[in-house]
C-alpha cells in the first residue's frame, strides 16, 4: 500500500471564517494568516496552520520533500540551481520556514501538529492517513476533512511512502504463502478487510489497486490519498521509518537546515552544509543523488 500527505481541515473554522478549502500554496499561504488568531500580548491562541518548525511539526521532511519536488528541486542535491540562477531546494527551505519565521502562524511555544489539530489550536495541518484515527481518538466531536495537498502551477506533485507485503526466504513453505498473499491482495478480500475495520474507525486501510480507486474517491477522509496516487513521487525522507538509517540521516540533515533558517541564518548559509551532508549520506549507502 502507500500513503502519503492530505492537508487536515478544520470545516467549522473555515465554514465560521466564509473561507473555501485551500488548493495553491498562495491560498494556504494567506488563509494561514486569516484563521491564525493570537492575543493581546501576541501568543498564538489558535494557529492557521502547523508550518514552518522542524521540531513539532509531525512529518516536517515529508513536507519539505513535498516542496521541494514541487518546486522542481533534487532534495539528492541541494546545491542545483534553476535557469534563473534560483536555488530549488533554497526556496522551498524559506518557503518552509516562512509560516514560523515572517508569517508568524506558528511556534514552538504551541504543541506538536497533529495533538494541535486536535484540540483545536490549529485550523489546518498536513499528515498521513493514519493520523486521522488519533485526532479522533483525542477529539471524537471534531469535525474535519482530508484533501488533497496544495500545489504550485504546473503539473501537480503529491507525496507518497510505501509498504511492501513479502515472504521470507527461509520461509517453510514460500509457494503458500505467496498464494495467501496473493489471495489478500484480491478485490474481494480487501473490500471484506477494508468493510471490518471501517467498523472500529474512520476507514479501512486504503486500496492499493488502481481498479479500486474510484470505491474510496469521495471518502472524506481516505478519498484524498487516492485521488492524489497518481501523481506522487517519493524520496529518502519519509518520516517515522525508525530506520536508523538512510531516511533518519538525511532527515537530521534537513532539520539542521530548518532549525538554521528559523535562528538567524538564510538559505545560502546553510546550503553547503546541507549539500554536503546529504551527499555523504548517499555516497554512504551507494545510491545516486540524481533522481
Amino acid at each position: 500500500m502507500d500513503d502519503g500527505l492530505g492537508l487536515y481541515i478544520n470545516k467549522k473554522v473555515l465554514a465560521d471564517a466564509g473561507k473555501a478549502v485551500p488548493t495553491t500554496w498562495e491560498d494556504v499561504s494567506q488563509l494561514a494568516k486569516d484563521l491564525t488568531i493570537k492575543d493581546s500580548d501576541g501568543k498564538i491562541q489558535r494557529s492557521g496552520i502547523a508550518l514552518g518548525s522542524a521540531n513539532n511539526v509531525d512529518h516536517f521532511s515529508d513536507i519539505l520533500a513535498l516542496l521541494v519536488l514541487q518546486n522542481g528541486g533534487n532534495p539528492g542535491d541541494p546545491s542545483i540551481v534553476d535557469s534563473n540562477g534560483n536555488n530549488l531546494v533554497g526556496d522551498a527551505l524559506t518557503f518552509f520556514t516562512q509560516f514560523e519565521k515572517v508569517d508568524k502562524v506558528w511556534d514552538e511555544t504551541l504543541p506538536n501538529s497533529t495533538y494541535a489539530f486536535a484540540i483545536e489550536k490549529a485550523a489546518m495541518i498536513l499528515a498521513p492517513s493514519w493520523r486521522a484515527f488519533e485526532i479522533k481518538q483525542i477529539n471524537p466531536n471534531i469535525d474535519f476533512e482530508v484533501v488533497p495537498v496544495p500545489q504550485l502551477p504546473g503539473k501537480p506533485v503529491t507525496w507518497a511512502s510505501y509498504w511492501a507485503e513479502g515472504v521470507s526466504k527461509t520461509a517453510s513453505d514460500p509457494t503458500t504463502a505467496w498464494k495467501f498473499l496473493k489471495y489478500l491482495s484480491t478485490p474481494v478480500v480487501l473490500q471484506k478487510l477494508y468493510t471490518s475495520a471501517s467498523n472500529q474507525r474512520l476507514f479501512g486501510e486504503i486500496y492499493p489497486r488502481v481498479d479500486m480507486a474510484s470505491q474510496l474517491s469521495t471518502d472524506p477522509y481516505a478519498g484524498a490519498f487516492v485521488k492524489q496516487a497518481p501523481d506522487a513521487q517519493s524520496w529518502y525522507m519519509a518520516s517515522n521509518t525508525f530506520d536508523n538509517g538512510l531516511n533518519d540521516e538525511v532527515i537530521k540533515y534537513y532539520q539542521d537546515a530548518v532549525n538554521g533558517l528559523n535562528g538567524d541564518r538564510q538559505a545560502a548559509d546553510v546550503l553547503p552544509t546541507l549539500t554536503s551532508g546529504v551527499q555523504s549520506v548517499m555516497q554512504k549507502y551507494q545510491i545516486p543523488t540524481s533522481r
